[in-house]
């Protein structure tokens, strides 16, 4: 007999111990159903938290980079291991999506980082394709394929699939540095980019 806290995947079991923090996060403007579907299909296997569509630091007096970045780590991400990008047609442009990514990839003496990957989504102009343009990408995200920290797939409602995903994405932080070189976003971006 299965105990309660061990989720069942047809033959495949995800031990409690393997149950990862992850957060989830989109272009705030456009594909947050996306987000409510990953956290319907997935909530028995991951612990899920996700961004606030809404996140505006602008609001608060922030006068660095790192202080960005702490704030989003301390009041969005908090306890998080692994970082999901859901990338939509726009997503590229979000400076939200920034700051969670350069956030998420940070460590510090308090915190450590969390693995990275996108999901491109099916309304992605990329999705199904062996090769994704660059431009269409968040560029920290891409920073970060190209230095092999992260990963990008396409959507999957199958978690025999995508629960690998998240694994794999735990283990890479311990295994290859991050690249968080790039400035953060102060706005989003505009079509030139």
């Amino acid at each position: 007999m299965k105990e309660d806290s061990t989720p069942y995947l047809g033959h495949v079991e995800i031990p409690i111990f393997q149950r990862h923090k992850v957060h989830v996060c989109c272009d705030p403007n456009h594909d947050c159903a996306f987000v409510a579907q990953f956290r319907e299909l997935f909530r028995l296997y991951v612990e899920l938290q996700v961004s606030d569509a809404r996140l505006d630091l602008s609001r608060r007096h922030i006068e660095t980079d790192d202080s960005i970045e702490q704030v989003v780590r301390q009041s969005v991400l908090k306890d998080s291991v692994v970082s999901v990008v859901l990338l939509g047609p726009e997503t590229w442009r979000s400076r939200v999506v920034d700051w969670v990514i350069a956030a998420s990839i940070r460590e510090t003496v308090d915190t450590v980082r969390s693995g990275l990957f996108g999901i491109f989504l099916p309304v992605h102009p990329d999705f199904g394709k062996p090769v994704y343009d660059p431009r269409r990408i968040p560029p920290r995200l891409h920073a970060n394929l190209t230095c092999d920290y992260a990963a990008v797939h396409d959507w999957s409602e199958d978690p025999r699939i995508v629960f690998p995903w998240i694994h794999a994405a735990f283990r890479r932080r311990s295994l290859v540095r991050p690249d968080n070189r790039l400035p953060l976003l102060l706005a989003d971006r505009s079509e030139a980019g």
